[in-house]
């Protein structure tokens, strides 16, 4: 049975891209979370429409209420906010996820939001989870040739924030803004 990820906000923009990508481009089975069941079924609908295997399904959930047990009751082994505006908005969702012993990544691009973020650091690794902010298709690129790099090594990358900037410590001791 393939891996799931949940996309909370994957009937937004931003969301709605993610999902088709995972579909498109990985085996994992992709639950698409929102406030709105009616529309987040909407987006697994038209996911599923261009995916054979039918692996997108819906559920309702929100960023600010759901609760560790909701989450793991999903399936997923990873959470991504997609939902934003991450501006004024507290951790309530990866603290959730971080509790629930899942993966979390954000799309956040909020300054305050991510500055904030590696308070979360020392909780997410004491359960052995991941937790990432501000993930954007440049972080991306660039953490995936790092775990590559990494791996190779043999010590895997951790991501943390430096100050307002979102900052991937790499391979024991270097880093890569």
């Amino acid at each position: 049975m393939a891996q799931k990820v949940l996309v909370i906000g994957g009937a937004g923009a931003f969301g709605r891209r993610l999902v088709h990508g995972l579909l498109a481009t990985t085996d994992l089975e992709v639950v698409v979370g929102g406030r709105d069941l009616a529309r987040a079924q909407a987006a697994a609908d038209e996911a599923r429409e261009g995916d054979q295997l039918g692996r997108a399904t819906a559920m309702a959930l929100d960023t600010g209420t759901a609760t560790a047990a909701q989450l793991r009751e999903t399936g997923a082994a990873i959470v991504v906010d997609a939902a934003g505006p991450f501006q004024g908005q507290g951790y309530h969702l990866a603290e959730q996820a971080i509790e629930a012993g899942l993966d979390y990544v954000d799309l956040a691009d909020s300054r305050e939001f991510v500055s904030g973020f590696r308070a979360l650091d020392e909780r997410a690794r004491r359960v052995g989870t991941t937790a990432l902010s501000a993930v954007t298709p440049a972080r991306s690129a660039r953490c995936a040739v790092v775990t590559k790099i990494c791996s190779a090594s043999g010590s895997g990358p951790s991501v943390s924030n430096s100050g307002s900037r979102p900052v991937v410590r790499a391979c024991r001791g270097f880093w890569w803004t």
